[in-house]
């Protein structure tokens, strides 16, 4: 039952990594579209956080295919290489995550106090 089950942990980080990136984008759609400037600022914000962390996903990857992801039967290295790309394009991840989470963490403070009042 537990053949493989590291190679399964690796897979499902790589999925959450992914779904996270995919939510912040969709978010940032709409916020593009219908939000206000704090919204769309906020959004920016997701997108960057999270797209900056999908080289790791590129990179274990490679790590999962083995050898044949640095050989050209595979398309695997041109994702990694994209990606660094892109992480490098952005910016590192931790600048943002840290902005998001005082922010997620400012709104939790701001609905709780709302609560204690009302």
């Amino acid at each position: 039952m537990g053949a493989f089950q590291a190679v399964q942990h690796l897979c499902v980080d790589m999925l959450e990594t992914v779904e996270l990136a995919r939510g912040g984008a969709m978010y940032g759609l709409w916020a593009a579209d219908a939000g206000s400037d704090e919204q769309r600022h906020l959004a920016a914000t997701r997108v960057k956080a999270f797209s900056g962390r999908l080289a790791t996903v590129g990179d274990t990857a490679i790590q999962i295919f083995g050898g044949i992801g640095y050989t050209w039967e595979h398309p695997a290295h041109l994702y990694l290489g994209r990606l660094l790309q892109w992480s490098t394009f952005l910016g590192g991840p931790d600048r943002y995550l840290r902005e998001f989470g005082s922010h997620v963490v400012r709104s939790a403070r701001a609905r709780r106090a709302m609560d204690f009042d009302g």
